[in-house]
């Protein structure tokens, strides 16, 4: 399969998974630079998240489970102190970026269909998704 035949995450149906998909994580999640808030805080960079191979369902429920963990974090901050408007934006993009993140593990999830694991695989600077069920024998996609 070509590199441009590859559908990205979003591009099929539900039941008409490819073998494989690719998938743009800046379609989904995007890095929320607390510089760019004008505060310096902890971050979370969703594209560490899937820097190598793995189950991509898994590497999500983690990053979303970070993100609403700094976004309480960031919360608790905001309440006990005064926080400047700066910090109670950051703090809203991080709770936002957070629901973003559920809402890509709900893709993927479903992106999976019946497989086992997403696995992920980095080629040439774009990352992949092949659905594996290591179970069925029969599974060409191991």
């Amino acid at each position: 399969m070509h590199e441009s035949d590859i559908p990205k995450l979003g591009e099929f149906k539900v039941g008409e998974q490819p073998p494989v998909f690719e998938l743009v994580l800046a379609d989904h999640i995007q890095f929320v630079d607390p510089i760019r808030y004008g505060v310096e805080c902890e971050s979370i960079n969703p594209a560490e998240y899937f820097v190598t191979s793995g189950d991509a369902v898994q590497k999500t429920i983690v990053l979303e489970r970070d993100l609403w963990a700094l976004a309480s974090e960031l919360r608790k901050r905001v309440n006990r102190t005064k926080a400047s408007a700066k910090l109670k934006k950051y703090e809203k993009a991080i709770w936002s970026s957070a629901g973003k993140a559920r809402s890509l593990l709900n893709k993927l999830i479903k992106a999976r269909g019946d497989a086992i694991f997403l696995e992920t695989e980095f080629d040439n600077h774009h990352l992949y998704c092949t659905p594996k069920n290591p179970r069925n024998k029969n599974d060409n996609n191991q």
